[in-house]
């Protein structure tokens, strides 16, 4: 048996599959993190790249009138 934090007694193999389900949950929410940055990421590389097409639209517009 062990004792938890909150007081609860635990067997080990029950310790165990806790400790185990934390760090799944942990691991879990660090990949949500890293996609949601490399989301983020992306759309930063690409927005200059976007602001020159739209610019060079413009002036392609504006040279047909």
């Amino acid at each position: 048996m062990f004792q938890v934090s909150l007081g609860y007694m635990m067997r080990e193999e029950q310790f165990k599959d806790y400790v185990r389900e934390v760090d799944e949950d942990r691991r879990k929410a660090k990949e949500r993190q890293s996609r949601r940055t490399s989301r983020l990421a992306r759309a930063v590389a690409t927005a200059p790249l976007a602001l020159v097409l739209l610019i060079a639209r413009a002036i392609i517009f504006r040279h047909s009138l």
